[in-house]
């Protein structure tokens, strides 16, 4: 198993935890105690097909990325996230869609902490940030966002994306640090979570997680 792989199946367990304890939030995505979580779908038949979170304020498209560096390449990982972002803006786009980056602390900076930064301003602060950064690196993590969330939409609709259309995009991008690799304290979190929920051995329940994630399509409803 590679270790892109491995940390989809990880971060799927990770999330299964939380519905199956009923633990009330996921932080690191922003599922707040007051946002339940109806049901867990993993490569699903959305465009977007990693993970899928059914909840009670919206769908949470998840691509989850071991490692994710900006660029502005058009055949990069990064572009192919942003693509499937597009693709499934354009097939079915929804009030309360949130378009989410998985990824771990060992990912670029520009990802994990300037395009978190930008989107989390965004919302807060209205879309103008997109037009108003205030850094060199803010400008560069824009310009090369907005290149590639432009190549795709003309790639797929034929039309120029309008900057209204950009702003409700690039407002429903978050970018989630997730360290639940083996051995990393997010892991060890879980394991103790299962240890004090179930009464049971933590690592044998875990593996069965990760080893059910890792055999096909799985469906989990709260």
């Amino acid at each position: 198993m590679n270790i892109e792989t491995d940390f989809l199946h990880r971060v799927a367990a990770f999330l299964m935890v939380h519905i199956l304890y009923d633990v009330p939030s996921v932080s690191a995505l922003g599922v707040t105690p007051d946002i339940f979580v109806d049901e867990l779908r993993f490569e699903s038949n959305n465009v977007i097909d990693d993970l899928v979170l059914m909840t009670s304020q919206g769908r949470f498209f998840i691509q989850a990325k071991h490692a994710l560096s900006l660029s502005d390449c058009c055949v990069s990982e990064y572009s192919s996230v942003l693509r499937q972002f597009i693709v499934q803006f354009c097939s079915e786009n929804i009030k309360g869609d949130r378009y989410i980056i998985a990824t771990n602390s060992g990912a670029s900076p520009e990802i994990t902490k300037e395009l978190k930064n930008l989107a989390e301003m965004s919302r807060i602060n209205g879309t103008h940030i997109i037009d108003s950064p205030q850094t060199d690196l803010e400008r560069d993590v824009i310009s090369k966002t907005r290149s590639l969330l432009e190549f795709h939409f003309k790639s797929v609709t034929g039309e120029e994306l309008q900057k209204r259309v950009l702003e409700e995009i690039f407002s429903k991008i978050h970018v989630a640090v997730i360290d639940i690799e083996a051995g990393k304290p997010l892991e060890k979190a879980v394991m103790s979570l299962l240890a004090d929920k179930s009464g049971m051995n933590s690592d044998e329940i875990w593996e069965a997680m990760i080893s059910m994630c890792s055999n096909g399509k799985v469906i989990l409803a709260n």
